[in-house]
């Protein structure tokens, strides 16, 4: 029981125990004696205390080294949190200009027509449906129970696709 109360004891007054100990060069017999002076409830034989200071201070140093080591670790990691929420603020930033930007965007192509916007919305062309496949159009009708199809090419002309519609029903004998 002896032991416990002087362990106790020692961690209590470890810091005093630890600078007495680095003041005598490392010494522990000079440790030793200077410390029946400062601390006279210590009461502990030499051969006793030498263990328990070595050991007091080996783990002091290593709980000390990795303290140092997990501080410059959190600096690290304290500084990469803040360049990262710079960067967010600036994505954040960008994002809201962006969305500016798109809806502005959008309310200008509401506001103006697009130039091909009467090709797109003719889907069909005097009876005839008209099918953009492969970059070409072509118009298409079923015609007696069989499918008929006119090539008109990369551009959707109307006059030029209803000139083919005409020869195209005039081939067929349709016209009228």
């Amino acid at each position: 029981m002896e032991k416990i109360d002087t362990i106790t004891l020692m961690i209590t007054h470890r810091q005093t125990i630890l600078n007495t100990y680095e003041d005598t060069g490392k010494n522990a017999a000079k440790t030793h004696e200077l410390l029946k002076e400062k601390l006279p409830e210590l009461q502990i034989s030499l051969s006793q205390f030498k263990p328990y200071i070595r050991a007091m201070a080996l783990t002091v140093q290593s709980m000390t080294s990795e303290l140092r080591f997990l501080q410059q670790e959190n600096q690290d990691l304290k500084k990469q949190i803040s360049s990262m929420m710079t960067e967010i603020k600036a994505l954040k930033s960008g994002r809201v200009k962006s969305e500016i930007e798109i809806s502005d965007l959008k309310k200008e192509l509401s506001i103006r027509p697009a130039p091909d916007r009467e090709k797109e919305a003719a889907k069909n062309i005097d009876g005839w449906n008209v099918v953009l496949s492969g970059g070409y159009y072509r118009l298409f009708r079923k015609i007696n129970g069989r499918m008929e199809a006119i090539y008109i090419g990369k551009k959707l002309d109307t006059e030029k696709a209803r000139a083919k519609i005409r020869d195209k029903e005039k081939a067929l004998g349709l016209d009228m």
